[in-house]
């Protein structure tokens, strides 16, 4: 499933919700090209390079009302929670928030990450 105009807004540690992270890829605010398959997520924002999240790092979504760089109604953001592995630290939880133009494109994009994250969690047990 893709969704071709969704904002990006920033990625942030699991619980530290105003404490932007620095990644590659997901660097700066703006439109993004995201794409939820069964073996992974594809995060593309306007002037970045894309940032790949294979489905077993997909740890599942929810909402919230604010992140650093952008405060909505409750619920207004969609957070796509995910580990990050890297060879030279420990991995950690993270959080990327989006603002889709719609409940609808919101409560699709939260049905996609919850099947693929409910697929791994059953394959890994």
């Amino acid at each position: 499933m893709t969704f071709p105009k969704a904002s990006y807004v920033s990625t942030t540690p699991v619980g530290a919700p105003l404490e932007r992270v620095s990644i590659p890829g997901l660097r700066y605010k703006g439109f993004a090209n995201l794409t939820v398959r069964s073996d992974a997520v594809s995060i593309e924002v306007t002037g970045e390079n894309p940032v790949h999240i294979s489905a077993d790092q997909v740890l599942g979504c929810a909402t919230a009302s604010g992140r650093v760089g952008k405060f909505v109604e409750q619920d207004g953001l969609s957070l796509l929670v995910w580990r990050a592995n890297s060879p030279d630290t420990e991995p950690r939880e993270l959080e990327s928030s989006f603002r889709f133009a719609n409940v609808n494109e919101q409560e699709s994009f939260a049905e996609a990450i919850n099947k693929i994250s409910n697929n791994t969690t059953q394959e890994d047990a």
